[in-house]
């Protein structure tokens, strides 16, 4: 269905996805273990998820019936997540794998979004709430706003845009209950606390880009030296610097883009103070609109 041939639209949608984990430990210990579930020969454990969605939305198309564009949109969705857990593990001297436990949980999950719209500026609130299910209490609120200054013509020469986002997450399944031949866990971790901000300049006619962001984490999820899932206590901020400038002459372009980030606490979180990132390329049509481009 297009919405944008109608005022309001109601529609629905469906997926499927699949996450696949493995661990593997080719001498496992009881001195390191609590438990050895069958023997402790050389195993391949995994985890495999599939997820089926489906989501029912209502909410305002683009255009109104006349054809104009709308300043206030929004819509209204209700998400139905169902989660199939298989666990299970293969010893390598043997060709089959052995089902160890099987779990089913579903989310439902309720999101709305309210949009305005004007000329030369635009925001966005976003947000989503879990209602029943493993993830119950789960909940993201993202804010967006962006202001253009436009010529005479109507193109915008400077965009400035602005983003705030809060989130509560309980961590993924497997990272709380998991069980098989070399590993056991059941650990009792809070909901990891999120808080982002970001500003975003961009200078259309020199494409020159600057980002400033800070991004503040508690109850933060990491793996300790041995690999077992650990939560820290404090919280631990990132904040970064974002510079992007592309040059061009002729038929070559060089893009360019430098990022400083600095970590509140490099031991729970390691990332590179400086990041850069250089593309030389040259690009021309053969002909007509066959588009062609060598990178270095």
């Amino acid at each position: 269905m297009n919405k944008s041939n109608y005022a309001y639209y109601i529609s629905h949608s469906s997926s499927v996805n699949y996450l696949n984990t493995r661990f593997e430990d080719a001498s496992p210990s009881k001195l390191f273990y609590d438990t050895l579930i069958i023997d402790n020969r050389i195993t391949i454990d995994t985890f495999h998820v599939q997820q089926s969605n489906h989501k029912i939305s209502i909410g305002t198309s683009d255009y109104t019936n006349s054809g104009e564009r709308r300043k206030l949109m929004y819509s209204l969705s209700l998400l139905n997540q169902n989660n199939s857990i298989l666990q299970y593990y293969k010893k390598l001297d043997q060709l089959f794998y052995y089902t160890l436990q099987k779990n089913n949980y579903v989310n439902n999950i309720s999101q709305f979004s309210l949009g305005y719209l004007m000329k030369s500026w635009s925001s966005q609130i976003t947000g989503a709430y879990t209602l029943t299910g493993y993830n119950k209490g789960d909940a993201n609120l993202q804010l967006t706003s962006l202001y253009a200054v436009r010529d005479t013509l109507g193109k915008a020469k400077h965009k400035l845009f602005a983003s705030a986002e809060f989130s509560s997450k309980r961590p993924e399944y497997f990272r709380s209950f998991y069980t098989s031949n070399s590993f056991l866990w059941n650990n009792e971790f809070k909901k990891q606390q999120s808080a982002s901000f970001t500003l975003n300049y961009y200078h259309t006619k020199i494409k020159l880009r600057a980002e400033a962001a800070l991004h503040i984490i508690n109850n933060f999820l990491y793996y300790d030296t041995l690999s077992v899932s650990r939560q820290t206590n404090s919280a631990i901020s990132v904040s970064s610097f974002l510079l992007n400038k592309d040059f061009s002459l002729g038929h070559f372009h060089l893009n360019n883009r430098i990022l400083f980030q600095h970590v509140s606490d490099k031991y729970y979180l390691r990332l590179p103070d400086l990041m850069l990132r250089h593309s030389l390329y040259y690009e021309n049509y053969l002909f007509k609109k066959a588009l062609v481009s060598f990178c270095i």
